[in-house]
């Protein structure tokens, strides 16, 4: 019952993930000028009822703003149904559940500073990283808390788990690289694949410059922060560093004979939602940013997490305890 519950949180969760990247892709953010209501009313009020000594009518757009507060509606429901579940899990799992709740206020404190820090990438980012931390973490609440022992694994398990480690550090990176091409605007900085900007040499720059985020975080337009030539940079930074994430998912192929039916079962699934991720991602850059494959672009981030946790669970070469 508890495995079922937590899974159907995590779809709801998926959801309100895809309404998150879609309000983001649509512009909608800023929908509405204020938090938690819109326009000073918790439905969005048609545009002659708006007190406009009080707010700014000239980006009223009812569309947008519909948009905005159906995702901050079902966060809202969906994060108080986390909260509950987390709480009722306290006793096996206190950290973890502790950590959920935490994360859930925080979560709610990010959504109002996207909107009065009118959409500060540092602030946007943390509240996309936020969204995929609560997924994986609920995910996580739903397993058994049964304790495997590690005394008995062996070289190879043990190299396993460090491999497994490695990869996961890597995919964590990634989701903060994609959503820090996702709020700096850089989907569309390069146009192809292998090759961006070709007139410059953008292979060769210092990071510091590109993730500068006390500049970023006191500038007066951040979302014009960086040049061109920088967005360029962190989407190729996010291209390198997926794959990276490839080849070390793929190197898990190395204990193959190893695993078992369902360990095998489990690597080619993770596998295989890597494999689509890249086409969609590959594809975005090729049809100039869709809006349906940007939004799946990053479901399929939060699934890829989700495969690689199962991973981590079902991964055992010699059938001693789990990793």
């Amino acid at each position: 019952m508890k495995k079922s519950y937590s899974r159907i949180l995590c779809f709801l969760l998926l959801i309100v993930i895809g309404l998150g990247a879609y309000t983001r892709l649509t512009d909608a953010g800023l929908g509405c000028p204020d938090w938690p209501g819109c326009y000073g009313s918790f439905i969005v009020p048609d545009k002659i009822n708006v007190d406009q000594h009080a707010y700014d009518l000239i980006n009223f757009d009812s569309t947008r703003a519909w948009i905005e507060m159906i995702h901050r509606y079902a966060a809202g429901t969906v994060g108080l149904l986390v909260i509950f579940y987390a709480l009722s899990q306290i006793k096996n799992k206190t950290l973890l559940a502790l950590t959920i709740v935490i994360l859930v206020v925080f979560q709610a404190l990010l959504g109002m500073w996207t909107v009065t820090q009118k959409l500060q990438p540092i602030v946007v980012s943390l509240h996309l990283l936020g969204g995929m931390g609560l997924l994986l973490l609920t995910w996580q609440l739903g397993f058994s808390s049964k304790q495997y022992s590690k005394t008995q694994l062996s070289l190879k398990a043990m190299q396993l788990q460090v491999l497994l480690k490695i990869v996961f550090i890597v995919y964590l990176l990634q989701l903060f690289l994609g959503a820090w091409v996702s709020t700096n605007y850089a989907g569309l900085s390069c146009q192809g694949i292998l090759t961006c900007l070709p007139e410059q040499n953008i292979y060769f720059f210092n990071p510091l410059s590109i993730f500068n985020f006390h500049d970023i975080w006191i500038s007066a337009e951040p979302l014009s922060f960086y040049t061109i030539v920088q967005k360029a940079q962190i989407q190729i930074i996010h291209r390198i560093n997926a794959i990276l994430l490839g080849i070390g998912i793929g190197s898990l192929f190395i204990f193959w004979r190893s695993y078992k039916i369902n360990q095998k079962v489990t690597l080619i699934l993770a596998v295989s939602v890597y494999l689509f991720q890249f086409i969609v991602g590959w594809m975005i850059v090729m049809m100039q940013l869709p809006l349906s494959l940007a939004v799946l672009h990053n479901i399929l981030a939060a699934l890829l997490g989700l495969s690689l946790i199962n991973l981590k669970r079902t991964l055992n070469t010699d059938g001693y305890g789990y990793i």
